[in-house]
């Protein structure tokens, strides 16, 4: 069998890299140069799409409410709210486009006629869920595709949001060029992502081993793992440059206590934050607010 050919780095071009973990399923690789964890060789993209398509907004049970309606429109209502009212201080009216809606919940945060708001969802089953939220808001335009299926005008939007998507993008640098392309000059990018030390430490090592018996358990689905450092080199491939880094906490689900606990933990990953001067970073997941980097 002929061994596959060096990989290149999404983020950073290199070509120099190792294995960070591998089980029989996938094998999971760590650019020396950024930091990226990556998993290498990906999945087809048929296999991309049928995941999307079936199990990844159900719960596998009928009778319950589903991922979707649980933690797309219930869990995240807090977080998502946040990350509009920071937005929404740097651009208070606009045309947005969120890259991934999934139900579309992060537009029942712009009620005012100030906002042209335009979603992009491949999971048919979210996507119908969303137009039935807001088949009759004229003011929100819905497409059951992929980003690069969609055609906009060269920099017409004001703000583009991609929520929780970036890593499941088979090529993230593709979608950036292209969000670099219809974002306006002025424009405003928001990415949120997992928490890469927070991953690391909760999915790897000898926590991993005490609560999930191996060594590495990282998200199954997520093609790619970003720290600031390989996301900052993505995004100056295509010419951005961060502007905010803000600590976001997980969904609020589970109990009074459950949610208080991982209140207290944010409160407490944001302090180390200060102390360190934005260099330790423990937050689950977090926001980067980005710009074009020759925007003035």
């Amino acid at each position: 069998m002929a061994s596959l050919p060096d990989p290149i780095c999404v983020a950073c071009s290199g070509s120099n890299s190792r294995v960070f973990w591998s089980d029989q399923n996938r094998t999971i690789r760590q650019c020396r140069d950024c930091g990226l964890l990556f998993v290498f060789p990906q999945p087809s993209p048929n296999a991309l799409h049928a995941e999307f398509q079936s199990s990844y907004f159900t719960n596998g049970n009928s009778t319950e409410p589903t991922r979707l309606e649980l933690e797309f429109e219930e869990w995240r209502r807090t977080t998502l709210a946040y990350i509009v009212k920071r937005i929404r201080a740097l651009k208070p009216a606009g045309k947005l486009l969120d890259v991934g809606c999934a139900s579309g919940e992060m537009f029942e945060y712009f009620p005012n006629g100030n906002w042209e708001l335009y979603g992009i969802e491949p999971s048919s089953m979210a996507f119908a869920r969303a137009q039935e939220r807001f088949e009759v808001n004229a003011k929100i335009h819905l497409f059951n595709a992929y980003l690069a299926d969609v055609s906009f005008d060269t920099r017409s939007l004001d703000v583009i949001t991609i929520l929780e998507s970036l890593y499941y993008m088979p090529d993230p640098r593709r979608e950036l060029s292209y969000v670099a392309r219809v974002l306006r000059d002025d424009g405003i990018l928001a990415i949120a992502t997992p928490g890469y030390a927070y991953q690391r430490l909760r999915h790897s090592g000898p926590i991993s081993r005490a609560l999930y018996g191996t060594r590495c358990s990282l998200t199954r689905s997520h093609l790619f793992y970003f720290s600031a450092e390989s996301l900052a080199a993505l995004l100056k491939n295509e010419g951005f440059e961060i502007i905010d880094t803000i600590q976001l906490g997980s969904s609020s689900y589970g109990s009074r206590l459950g949610r208080l606990a991982r209140q207290t933990y944010l409160g407490l990953s944001r302090t180390l934050g200060s102390l360190t001067l934005g260099r330790l970073n423990l937050a689950p997941h977090v926001l980067y607010l980005c710009r074009k980097s020759d925007a003035r």
